[in-house]
């Protein structure tokens, strides 16, 4: 069965979404870039080896939970509780 979608298609359209996505992400904050950049690269991780390596699975997906909260706090400039971190 041959794909809805090429693969170019969609490596080329993630390219373009992320780097407007990292774009918006810096024009918030420096900070929110950051860390926009930093979810970036573990999402392509994720997408590569990482989902093979059992134990690195599960730790990418908790790192981008954690990742988005970091994000979240730093949008609004405000430091984050160390439970929420602890918790998420």
């Amino acid at each position: 069965m041959e794909p809805a979608l090429p693969v170019s298609v969609a490596v080329g359209t993630g390219a373009v979404l992320a780097l407007i996505g990292l774009g918006a992400s810096f024009a918030i904050s420096p900070r929110v870039g950051l860390v926009a950049a930093a979810y970036v690269i573990l999402q392509f991780l994720y997408s590569g080896p990482f989902k093979h390596v059992v134990i690195l699975d599960v730790m990418t997906v908790a790192a981008g939970f954690v990742l988005r909260a970091v994000a979240g706090a730093a949008a609004i400039d405000v430091s984050i509780s160390h439970w929420l971190l602890v918790c998420t």
